[in-house]
C-alpha cells in the first residue's frame, strides 16, 4: 500500500506453466484487476475465442454446432474415469470455458457441462476441484451459466 497516493500494488505470480490453465490464470488475473481497479477505463472484459480448425491443418473453418457437440463428448466421458483422466478432462473444460459463448450456450451442451462441473467440484482430489472451480468461474461470466450454477448444488460445496 502506497500511503501518499492511497494506491495498492497487487503481485500475482503463476506458479505453473501448465498450458491448459493459462487462459484461466489470465481470466483470474483480469477479474482480480477489475475488482480492485478504481479507474473503469483500465478495466476490460476478457475476449472469448472462436472455435475453429487451425490453419496448420491446411484450412481454416468455423466448427459447426454438431462438430462441437461431438468433440466435447469424450471430455465428459473422461470425467468419469481414472484420476488422470478426470484431471485432463477438467483442464479441457477450463479451455472450453474460454471459447465462443454461442457453443457454450447450446441446449445440448450447457446442462451437461453444468452437471459435470458440479460433480467435479466435489471430487476427492484437490487438483480436480481447483480446475473445476476455475472452469465454473470462467463460465459464470455468461448469465445463463450464472443462473444454472445458482440453481445447482455447487454453491454449498464452494462455500
Amino acid at each position: 500500500h502506497d500511503k501518499p497516493t492511497s494506491a495498492f500494488t497487487v503481485a500475482v505470480r503463476k506458479v505453473s506453466c501448465d498450458c491448459s490453465i493459462n487462459a484461466c490464470f489470465t481470466t483470474f488475473f483480469n477479474l482480480m484487476k477489475t475488482a480492485l481497479c478504481t479507474d473503469t477505463a483500465d478495466c476490460v472484459k476478457p475476449v472469448r475465442k472462436p472455435f475453429c480448425i487451425p490453419k496448420s491443418c491446411g484450412w481454416a473453418s468455423q466448427v459447426s454446432d454438431e462438430e462441437f457437440l461431438e468433440g466435447v463428448q469424450p471430455i465428459f466421458r473422461m470425467a468419469a474415469c481414472s484420476l488422470e483422466s478426470r484431471i485432463q478432462s477438467v483442464k479441457m473444460l477450463c479451455d472450453v470455458a474460454q471459447k465462443d459463448a454461442h457453443y457454450l450456450e447450446l441446449p445440448a451442451f450447457q446442462p451437461q457441462c453444468v452437471q459435470q462441473l458440479c460433480e467435479l467440484v466435489m471430487d476427492e482430489t484437490d487438483d480436480v476441484r481447483q480446475h473445476a472451480v476455475m472452469a465454473i468461474a470462467a463460465l459464470t461470466e455468461l448469465d445463463s451459466y450464472r443462473e444454472a450454477f445458482i440453481h445447482s448444488s455447487v454453491l454449498p460445496e464452494l462455500f
